[in-house]
């Protein structure tokens, strides 16, 4: 039987315009962001949905990089993204096996079953906000990983802000949940990914030569 304690913290106020970078996988998760939105966010705020199957595409969601290109203002970037929940019980959420043998794991469920939880089990969801960041300062972010990565790991700018957005996301849901619940397999893609890890793995396969 697996324990979940989850750590509630307060919703942080964002200051000045605000870009949410809505991560979902259907529709019910996209209307309880909408809605958290029209009751936790200030007038000045834009939403761009980013329709990912399994939160941790980095499709680039249409209009994000239009947006990303204009140079009129700096605004927030703040990823969002919905949590799901196993049922309270006893004080404790906790996923037990017959939970796994009839309806899978309680905290990756169905989309057909993320409406119906949504309307009838409120209390096992809840909006995740990822770690907000200018959008000059993502620009500076990424120009500085350009340049440690070099040309064979670069990437286009509007990748880059959807695999931070992703990235924060995960850590957030991993806080939430605790320990036992593994980040995605993005952290794994960008160490495999990386040319400097894969010239210290061809270093140390020739020593071991």
């Amino acid at each position: 039987m697996t324990e979940t304690k989850l750590k509630e913290e307060p919703v942080p106020e964002l200051a000045g315009p605000t870009i949410y970078l809505k991560q979902v996988s259907c529709d019910a998760e996209r209307q309880i962001l909408e809605q958290w939105i029209r009751t936790n966010s200030a007038v000045e705020t834009e939403s761009l949905t980013l329709s990912f199957p399994d939160k941790q595409s980095t499709v680039v969601p249409p209009g994000l990089e239009l947006r990303l290109d204009s140079t009129t203002d700096d605004p927030l970037m703040a990823p969002l993204r919905v949590a799901w929940l196993p049922k309270l019980r006893d004080g404790h959420r906790d996923i037990r096996p017959l939970d796994l043998l009839l309806i899978g794991d309680p905290r990756l469920p169905r989309n057909y079953a993320k409406k119906l939880i949504a309307k009838r089990q409120p209390d096992r969801f809840k909006v995740l906000l990822g770690e907000p960041a200018r959008l000059s300062e993502l620009r500076e972010a990424w120009l500085q990983h350009a340049a440690d990565a070099g040309a064979d790991d670069s990437q286009p700018f509007p990748e880059f802000v959807v695999r931070r957005a992703t990235l924060s996301l995960a850590r957030e849901e991993s806080r939430l949940l605790g320990p036992q619940y593994k980040m995605p397999r993005l952290v794994k893609e960008d160490i495999l990914s990386s040319t400097r890890f894969r010239e210290g793995l061809t270093r140390e396969a020739k020593r071991a030569r």
